[in-house]
């Protein structure tokens, strides 16, 4: 299986590393299956919307951070069009909900 949305995978993982919690404690605050968040933060997987607010809502993130990693997944360069298209359609999603 290839990687849909490696970068904002990639940002996650650093959020949750930086809050020192191992991917069952943020599986079991938002109630997402462990291997299913690896998936997402390995991008693999492409959150939900519904699985992005929980995150959002878990990692207590702003708009203005929400903005911040649209620019920064954009700016890194995705490797494809496949993956910039992913990564834009994920921050859509999560400048929506917050």
């Amino acid at each position: 299986m290839g990687k849909v949305n490696t970068s904002f995978g990639d940002y996650l993982r650093g959020i949750r590393n930086k809050r020192r919690e191992t991917l069952a404690d943020v599986s079991g605050a938002v109630e997402i299956d462990v291997m299913m968040l690896d998936r997402i933060e390995s991008g693999s997987l492409q959150p939900s919307e519904d699985m992005l607010m929980l995150l959002i809502s878990h990692y207590n993130l702003k708009e203005d951070e929400a903005i911040s990693i649209n620019l920064q997944i954009l700016e890194a360069g995705e490797t494809n069009k496949n993956e910039k298209k992913n990564n834009r359609q994920c921050m859509m999603m999560a400048t929506r909900l917050l």
